[in-house]
Protein backbone atom coordinates (compact mmCIF):
# COMPACT_ATOMS: atom_id res chain seq x y z
CA UNK A 1 0.00 0.00 0.00
CA UNK A 2 1.39 3.25 -0.92
CA UNK A 3 1.04 7.00 0.39
CA UNK A 4 -1.85 7.90 -1.69
CA UNK A 5 -3.62 4.74 -0.42
CA UNK A 6 -2.80 5.03 3.41
CA UNK A 7 -4.25 8.42 3.72
CA UNK A 8 -7.11 8.31 1.51
CA UNK A 9 -8.02 5.16 4.14
CA UNK A 10 -7.36 7.39 6.55
CA UNK A 11 -9.78 9.94 5.09
CA UNK A 12 -12.24 7.42 4.70
CA UNK A 13 -12.17 7.45 1.11
CA UNK A 14 -12.72 4.29 -0.30
CA UNK A 15 -13.49 5.00 -3.83
CA UNK A 16 -10.93 6.03 -6.09
CA UNK A 17 -9.19 5.14 -9.54
CA UNK A 18 -7.08 6.37 -12.16
CA UNK A 19 -7.73 7.14 -15.67
CA UNK A 20 -5.55 7.88 -18.43
CA UNK A 21 -5.80 11.47 -19.13
CA UNK A 22 -6.05 11.02 -23.31
CA UNK A 23 -9.69 9.04 -22.03
CA UNK A 24 -10.95 12.46 -20.47
CA UNK A 25 -13.90 14.53 -22.39
CA UNK A 26 -11.98 18.08 -22.13
CA UNK A 27 -14.79 20.72 -21.12
CA UNK A 28 -12.76 23.83 -20.11
CA UNK A 29 -9.48 23.71 -22.04
CA UNK A 30 -8.92 27.05 -20.67
CA UNK A 31 -7.93 25.60 -17.32
CA UNK A 32 -5.38 22.91 -18.56
CA UNK A 33 -3.19 26.08 -19.31
CA UNK A 34 -0.95 26.21 -16.18
CA UNK A 35 -1.27 22.12 -15.77
CA UNK A 36 1.88 21.42 -18.62
CA UNK A 37 1.62 17.49 -19.84
CA UNK A 38 -1.23 15.48 -18.64
CA UNK A 39 -0.52 11.87 -18.77
CA UNK A 40 -3.00 10.28 -15.74
CA UNK A 41 -6.07 11.35 -13.55
CA UNK A 42 -6.61 10.29 -10.30
CA UNK A 43 -10.08 10.69 -9.81
CA UNK A 44 -12.05 10.18 -5.84
CA UNK A 45 -15.45 10.19 -4.91
CA UNK A 46 -16.59 11.70 -1.08
CA UNK A 47 -20.26 10.30 -0.17
CA UNK A 48 -21.67 13.05 1.61
CA UNK A 49 -25.37 12.12 2.60
CA UNK A 50 -26.36 11.21 6.33
CA UNK A 51 -29.95 11.29 6.72
CA UNK A 52 -32.58 13.76 5.63
CA UNK A 53 -35.19 15.69 8.06
CA UNK A 54 -39.17 15.84 7.19
CA UNK A 55 -38.49 20.27 7.69
CA UNK A 56 -35.30 20.31 5.31
CA UNK A 57 -35.39 23.47 3.24
CA UNK A 58 -32.22 23.12 1.83
CA UNK A 59 -30.54 20.88 -1.00
CA UNK A 60 -29.03 17.18 0.72
CA UNK A 61 -25.75 18.68 -0.29
CA UNK A 62 -25.84 22.25 0.91
CA UNK A 63 -26.80 20.40 4.51
CA UNK A 64 -23.20 20.32 5.76
CA UNK A 65 -20.46 22.68 5.55
CA UNK A 66 -19.06 23.60 1.67
CA UNK A 67 -17.68 20.94 0.58
CA UNK A 68 -15.21 22.82 -1.31
CA UNK A 69 -13.93 23.50 2.42
CA UNK A 70 -13.13 19.77 2.68
CA UNK A 71 -11.77 19.36 -0.64
CA UNK A 72 -9.07 21.90 0.10
CA UNK A 73 -8.28 20.06 3.05
CA UNK A 74 -7.76 16.91 2.20
CA UNK A 75 -5.87 17.93 -1.54
CA UNK A 76 -3.07 19.67 1.17
CA UNK A 77 -2.53 15.94 2.74
CA UNK A 78 -2.61 14.28 -0.40
CA UNK A 79 -0.55 16.30 -2.04
CA UNK A 80 2.04 15.57 0.66
CA UNK A 81 1.69 11.74 0.07
CA UNK A 82 1.15 11.93 -3.62
CA UNK A 83 4.86 13.41 -3.80
CA UNK A 84 5.90 10.61 -1.61
CA UNK A 85 3.98 7.91 -4.45
CA UNK A 86 5.37 10.39 -7.43
CA UNK A 87 8.36 12.21 -6.62
CA UNK A 88 8.97 15.03 -8.62
CA UNK A 89 5.46 14.59 -10.40
CA UNK A 90 2.82 17.72 -11.11
CA UNK A 91 -0.30 17.81 -8.86
CA UNK A 92 -3.06 19.93 -10.08
CA UNK A 93 -6.71 19.44 -8.05
CA UNK A 94 -10.06 20.02 -9.08
CA UNK A 95 -13.44 19.65 -7.91
CA UNK A 96 -16.42 20.85 -9.31
CA UNK A 97 -14.64 23.52 -11.46
CA UNK A 98 -12.67 21.36 -13.34
CA UNK A 99 -11.58 21.13 -16.94
CA UNK A 100 -12.90 17.55 -17.71
CA UNK A 101 -16.26 15.71 -17.69
CA UNK A 102 -16.15 14.71 -14.22
CA UNK A 103 -18.89 12.14 -14.26
CA UNK A 104 -17.67 10.63 -17.84
CA UNK A 105 -13.96 10.46 -16.23
CA UNK A 106 -15.37 8.94 -12.99
CA UNK A 107 -17.47 6.59 -14.86
CA UNK A 108 -14.81 5.18 -17.43
CA UNK A 109 -12.77 4.65 -14.25
CA UNK A 110 -15.60 1.96 -13.21
CA UNK A 111 -16.59 4.06 -10.36
CA UNK A 112 -20.28 4.13 -11.03
CA UNK A 113 -22.80 4.36 -13.56
CA UNK A 114 -23.62 7.43 -15.93
CA UNK A 115 -26.89 8.59 -14.68
CA UNK A 116 -29.37 10.31 -17.07
CA UNK A 117 -30.02 13.16 -14.79
CA UNK A 118 -26.09 13.64 -15.35
CA UNK A 119 -25.08 12.53 -12.22
CA UNK A 120 -22.25 9.59 -11.38
CA UNK A 121 -24.03 6.33 -9.19
CA UNK A 122 -21.66 4.75 -6.73
CA UNK A 123 -23.38 1.61 -6.02
CA UNK A 124 -23.27 2.05 -2.21
CA UNK A 125 -23.97 5.65 -2.04
CA UNK A 126 -25.61 6.58 -4.96
CA UNK A 127 -25.71 9.50 -6.48
CA UNK A 128 -24.99 11.44 -3.18
CA UNK A 129 -21.01 11.94 -4.37
CA UNK A 130 -19.04 14.39 -5.06
CA UNK A 131 -15.89 14.05 -7.81
CA UNK A 132 -12.57 15.60 -6.86
CA UNK A 133 -9.38 14.75 -9.31
CA UNK A 134 -6.13 15.21 -9.67
CA UNK A 135 -3.93 15.65 -12.97
CA UNK A 136 -0.33 14.74 -12.82
CA UNK A 137 2.54 14.59 -15.59
CA UNK A 138 2.95 11.41 -13.52
CA UNK A 139 2.75 7.90 -16.26
CA UNK A 140 0.62 5.50 -13.95
CA UNK A 141 -0.29 2.25 -15.60
CA UNK A 142 -4.07 2.11 -16.00
CA UNK A 143 -7.18 1.84 -18.35
CA UNK A 144 -10.17 3.02 -19.44
CA UNK A 145 -13.72 1.04 -19.57
CA UNK A 146 -16.88 1.33 -21.11
CA UNK A 147 -19.00 3.93 -19.64
CA UNK A 148 -21.88 2.03 -17.95
CA UNK A 149 -24.89 3.96 -18.20
CA UNK A 150 -28.13 3.31 -15.71
CA UNK A 151 -31.35 1.65 -16.57
CA UNK A 152 -33.03 4.78 -18.09
CA UNK A 153 -36.03 4.49 -16.16
CA UNK A 154 -37.07 8.10 -16.98
CA UNK A 155 -38.22 8.60 -13.03
CA UNK A 156 -35.24 11.60 -13.11
CA UNK A 157 -37.24 13.72 -15.41
CA UNK A 158 -37.70 17.11 -14.36
CA UNK A 159 -41.54 17.64 -14.21
CA UNK A 160 -40.64 21.56 -14.07
CA UNK A 161 -40.61 24.05 -16.87
CA UNK A 162 -36.96 26.12 -15.69
CA UNK A 163 -34.39 24.15 -13.27
CA UNK A 164 -35.70 25.13 -9.71
CA UNK A 165 -31.94 24.67 -8.62
CA UNK A 166 -30.52 27.10 -10.88
CA UNK A 167 -33.28 29.78 -10.01
CA UNK A 168 -32.63 29.44 -6.38
CA UNK A 169 -28.83 30.74 -7.51
CA UNK A 170 -30.30 33.55 -9.78
CA UNK A 171 -29.43 36.63 -8.72
CA UNK A 172 -31.32 39.59 -9.03
CA UNK A 173 -34.67 40.97 -9.65
CA UNK A 174 -36.86 37.76 -10.63
CA UNK A 175 -39.86 37.81 -12.88
CA UNK A 176 -43.97 36.71 -11.55
CA UNK A 177 -43.87 33.09 -13.07
CA UNK A 178 -40.40 32.65 -11.31
CA UNK A 179 -41.40 33.62 -8.02
CA UNK A 180 -44.39 31.50 -8.34
CA UNK A 181 -42.15 28.77 -9.29
CA UNK A 182 -39.81 29.18 -6.05
CA UNK A 183 -43.10 29.67 -3.49
CA UNK A 184 -43.95 26.29 -5.04
CA UNK A 185 -40.62 24.23 -4.34
CA UNK A 186 -40.04 23.48 -0.75
CA UNK A 187 -36.37 24.32 -0.36
CA UNK A 188 -34.88 27.91 -0.53
CA UNK A 189 -31.45 26.59 -2.13
CA UNK A 190 -30.75 24.05 -4.59
CA UNK A 191 -33.03 21.29 -5.64
CA UNK A 192 -33.13 17.36 -5.50
CA UNK A 193 -35.45 16.22 -6.92
CA UNK A 194 -34.14 14.42 -10.43
CA UNK A 195 -31.59 12.44 -7.17
CA UNK A 196 -34.56 11.27 -4.97
CA UNK A 197 -36.51 9.80 -7.76
CA UNK A 198 -33.46 7.91 -8.69
CA UNK A 199 -34.09 4.19 -7.70
CA UNK A 200 -30.56 3.78 -6.62
CA UNK A 201 -31.26 6.61 -3.88
CA UNK A 202 -33.44 4.35 -2.01
CA UNK A 203 -31.64 2.34 0.83
CA UNK A 204 -27.44 4.58 0.33
CA UNK A 205 -25.46 3.87 2.90
CA UNK A 206 -24.21 7.12 4.69
CA UNK A 207 -21.00 8.94 4.56
CA UNK A 208 -18.21 7.39 6.65
CA UNK A 209 -16.81 11.12 6.15
CA UNK A 210 -16.61 13.25 9.63
CA UNK A 211 -16.63 16.38 7.99
CA UNK A 212 -20.01 15.81 6.16
CA UNK A 213 -21.94 14.47 9.17
CA UNK A 214 -20.77 17.36 11.74
CA UNK A 215 -22.39 21.09 11.80
CA UNK A 216 -25.18 19.98 9.99
CA UNK A 217 -27.69 22.48 8.70
CA UNK A 218 -31.21 21.39 7.38
CA UNK A 219 -33.29 24.00 7.85
CA UNK A 220 -32.59 28.00 7.14
CA UNK A 221 -34.41 30.95 8.48
CA UNK A 222 -34.28 34.60 7.45
CA UNK A 223 -33.33 35.17 11.63
CA UNK A 224 -30.50 32.33 11.50
CA UNK A 225 -28.90 33.94 7.86
CA UNK A 226 -29.42 37.44 9.72
CA UNK A 227 -27.81 36.44 13.02
CA UNK A 228 -24.67 34.96 11.25
CA UNK A 229 -21.27 36.41 10.82
CA UNK A 230 -19.43 36.41 7.95
CA UNK A 231 -17.33 32.99 8.66
CA UNK A 232 -20.24 30.92 9.84
CA UNK A 233 -22.00 32.64 6.34
CA UNK A 234 -18.63 31.68 4.54
CA UNK A 235 -18.55 28.00 5.37
CA UNK A 236 -22.13 27.43 3.95
CA UNK A 237 -22.81 25.78 0.25
CA UNK A 238 -24.74 28.65 -0.83
CA UNK A 239 -22.59 32.16 0.33
CA UNK A 240 -21.18 31.97 -3.15
CA UNK A 241 -24.56 33.88 -4.28
CA UNK A 242 -24.05 36.40 -1.39
CA UNK A 243 -26.90 37.04 1.42
CA UNK A 244 -29.44 39.16 -0.87
CA UNK A 245 -29.50 35.99 -3.11
CA UNK A 246 -30.91 33.84 -0.01
CA UNK A 247 -32.90 36.24 1.24
CA UNK A 248 -35.13 36.70 -1.18
CA UNK A 249 -35.39 32.99 -1.63
CA UNK A 250 -36.66 32.91 2.39
CA UNK A 251 -39.10 36.38 1.86
CA UNK A 252 -40.86 34.43 -0.58
CA UNK A 253 -41.21 31.50 1.36
CA UNK A 254 -42.21 33.53 4.68
CA UNK A 255 -39.75 32.29 6.34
Amino acid sequence: MGAVDRYLQEQHIDRYAFLPFSACRILQPHKLRNCGEVKTVLLLLTPYYDGDAADRNLSLYAVPRDYHLFFRELFAGLREAFALDHPGASFHAFADSSPIDEVDAAAKAGLGLFGDNRMLIEERYGPFVFIGEVLTDADIPCESGEVRECEHCGRCACSHEVCLSSLTQKKGELSGEEKAALRNHPLVWGCDDCLLACPHAKNVEKTPIPFFKTDKQYRLTHEMLENMDEEAFSSRAYSWRKRETVLRNLSLHGE
